[in-house]
């Protein structure tokens, strides 16, 4: 990882070679101590990157040098580099993690590249700064193990700036169009989120692959929205979206474009460039970052090249922290660069960096004032920055033109952690607080039907959340006669299962995966098969069913994948629809097969199925999620590589716990205030009851009831 130069090696070095030294050979000051740090650098170095990378590098280590000048004790940084286009992300992150020559890694550029690379640094905590890599999936599922460092803010964030330039634009109906990838997923997981939140209508949201993506923005281009957010994984999509627009010109929604097509590749387009525009992480225009390189280099930063000038200084001022410490722990030391809680600031230029070196020598620590703007970290893991600057550019006559900046708004946002994943939902349902006019028979019994409608590893945390449930429900006064409970059952004892026999909601939860009966494998069935459930049709292939009666209440807790109009079921084409849950729904109430029925769904687009039960008396539906917004996962464990629970569910299960009675109003404030990402929805409170007098105790506690038979 290192090399040291003994000063007195190096003085008697110098009077051998001295006469053969040329004027510009440069020497190592007598008395000076230099530790030398290994950084692989892992970029697109493409002929248009290539140079912009390697002429910031070169700067970044002059100065790194040139701050260090005085120091008897110095650190130097000697690059590796790697192409990522050009590599097999998952061989080379092996290969890098293990290595102990490798102090740190900077890159990748991508967010499914560094994904990769996340996967290997994991197993053994090799450092990884990510200057560019923006998807919140990478940010959220890594950090919290505090060897992953994010210098730019989520595309949460991203997505926000881009809307919020719509709405200045005066925009009322707003699409996206984005790649069905890690990076785009954050953009199509956020938009009609924040969309709603901005007092925005949202038309069509397309997420394409290289097979449909001109079909997609084809779409896109003849739809009805104002502006268009386009996403691009690459410069040929944008070419593609631009002369798609082109085509359609003056009839078509304007284009704003996502950080991808800030790159010097567009102005080769030429005319086709002109007045495109969008918005892109950039360097903040207090920092002095953009004037000083455009004084050295005779043009604007593009490519995040503010990023990784800070990457590499972070790395110096890390390794200067552990030469002083005689540690290797690039993590504590950054740990502590980054801490923020130091009393005063310095920049990121030779004479900021050289009071911070200085600083660092004594153990006394500055707040740093990168290129990008105040590395200010997330103080709960420390690991990804918390506030970024954007650029709003456009293409004028060839060039770039940087019109103005701005930052996302934190004000939106529960807290500021995990670079603005906890934006807090402002647009809630009010409910009457007057009586229903409702009357229902006395309550007699409980039935509860649980399914977990996906199958398969990576669908790891809607079984273990309806296992969950269930568990509940056993501890207060299920029997397992009155659980119908589905699910695949393929996660206990999976290849990828490390603890066989096990499931869990949290790394340190229980096993839930304990007396448990289940009634049906999900492969077993079909979706019309839970209208026959719930309807009491026993059969040789559903011999359990709910035996429902007017005097009982039944809650449904469906758990899994949503589309527009339908709960996907397993692998089946189509799933259980909004038709096909009407149907069922006012069957169930034509034959009095309850007495109050409550539906809990953790499901994306969940609000499009769940709005069929409007009109039908003593139902109740409750959604994770509007008619066009995903549903978020929430627990990540690196050890299983899967999410364990979702936000919705997670927040559901921990208010029966603690309070098993709560009324259905303060429910849905908690469920709206702590479901992050989505708008819960509440539908047909009118034709159910009095939400603040009514609550979960009528569907979750029971009395003691007869065994299965």
């Amino acid at each position: 990882m290192k090399t040291r130069y003994n000063p007195t090696l190096l003085l008697i070095a110098v009077l051998l070679l001295l006469g053969a030294c040329s004027e510009e050979t440069a020497l190592p000051e007598i008395g000076t101590e230099t530790t030398e740090y290994h950084v692989a650098v892992v970029l697109p170095l493409d002929d248009d990157n290539r140079a912009r990378w390697e002429r910031t590098a070169q700067w970044a280590l002059e100065n790194i040098e040139s701050a260090q000048k005085d120091m008897g004790r110095q650190v130097r940084l000697t690059l590796e580099w790697h192409d990522e286009n050009e590599s097999d992300m998952s061989r080379l992150g092996q290969e890098l993690a293990t290595r102990d020559d490798v102090c740190a890694i900077v890159g990748p550029y991508s967010s499914s590249h560094a994904q990769e690379m996340a996967y290997q640094c994991a197993k053994t905590y090799k450092t990884l700064i990510v200057p560019t890599a923006s998807s919140a999936e990478l940010v959220r599922a890594f950090s919290s193990r505090r060897f992953l460092w994010a210098l730019t803010e989520t595309d949460i964030s991203q997505c926000e700036v881009l809307l919020a330039k719509a709405v200045s634009y005066q925009a009322r109906r707003v699409a996206l169009l984005a790649p069905s990838d890690i990076y785009g997923q954050t953009f199509s997981d956020w938009f009609a989120f924040q969309a709603q939140e901005l007092g925005l209508e949202t038309d069509d949201i397309l997420t394409y692959t290289a097979g449909n993506r001109d079909d997609c923005i084809e779409q896109i281009m003849t739809g009805n929205a104002d502006y268009a957010i386009c996403v691009p994984s690459g410069m040929e999509d944008v070419q593609a979206m631009l002369e798609s627009n082109q085509r359609h010109s003056g009839n078509c929604p304007r284009l704003l474009f996502s950080d991808v097509a800030f790159n010097p590749q567009l102005l080769n387009l030429g005319v086709m460039a002109q007045n495109a525009e969008g918005v892109a992480m950039y360097a903040a225009p207090e920092s002095g970052f953009e004037i000083a390189y455009g004084l050295r280099f005779g043009e604007t930063p593009t490519g995040n090249e503010t990023q990784f000038y800070d990457a590499l200084m972070l790395c110096a001022f890390a390794a200067a922290d552990c030469m002083q410490r005689q540690n290797e722990d690039m993590n504590d030391a950054l740990a502590r660069i980054v801490d923020n809680s130091h009393p005063r600031l310095i920049t990121w230029d030779e004479e900021g960096m050289e009071r911070e070196f200085t600083g660092i020598a004594s153990g006394n620590y500055y707040n740093i004032y990168g290129a990008g703007g105040e590395l200010d970290f997330d103080k709960t893991v420390y690991t990804n920055v918390l506030q970024s600057t954007y650029c709003n550019w456009v293409v004028n006559e060839g060039k770039f033109v940087i019109q103005d900046f701005c930052t996302s708004d934190g004000s939106r946002r529960s807290d500021a952690s995990l670079a603005g994943w906890n934006w807090k939902a402002q647009m809630e349902q009010e409910f009457n607080d007057t009586p229903s006019g409702m009357e229902y028979a006395a309550l007699g019994g409980h039935w509860a039907l649980l399914v977990a409608a996906s199958e398969g590893w990576t669908n790891y945390r809607h079984q273990a959340d309806v296992l969950d449930m269930y568990q509940i429900l056993k501890n207060h006064g299920y029997d397992d006669r009155h659980i119908i409970l589905i699910m695949a059952d393929d996660l206990a004892y999976n290849t990828y299962n490390p603890t066989a026999g096990e499931v869990r909601v949290s790394p340190d939860g229980p096993n839930l995966y304990h007396d448990i009966s289940i009634d049906y494998k999900l492969g077993d069935l079909k979706p019309e098969d839970i209208t026959a459930i719930l309807n009491g049709e026993r059969s040789e292939r559903l011999p359990e069913v709910i035996e429902g009666s007017p005097g009982d209440n039944v809650l449904v807790f469906w758990s899994g994948h949503g589309l527009s109009g339908e709960f996907v079921f397993g692998n089946l084409p189509e799933g259980f629809t909004n038709e096909l849950m009407g149907t069922t729904l006012r069957q169930l109430s034509q034959e009095r097969k309850y007495r109050k029925m409550l539906w809990l769904i953790e499901t994306c687009y969940s609000s499009s199925v769940a709005k069929a039960a409007i009109g039908v008396p003593g139902v109740l539906c409750i959604a994770a999620a509007d008619e066009k917004e995903t549903s978020k996962a929430d627990v990540y464990s690196t050890e299983l590589n899967v999410w364990m629970s979702n936000r919705f569910t997670s927040t559901l299960t921990e208010a029966i716990r603690e309070e098993p009675q709560i009324s259905f109003r303060d429910l849905y404030y908690r469920l709206v205030r702590n479901t992050i990402g989505s708008h819960v929805r509440v539908f047909n409170e009118d034709l159910f009851d009095n939400l603040y007098q009514t609550g979960l105790g009528e569907f979750v506690t029971v009395a003691p009831q007869a065994g299965k038979d």
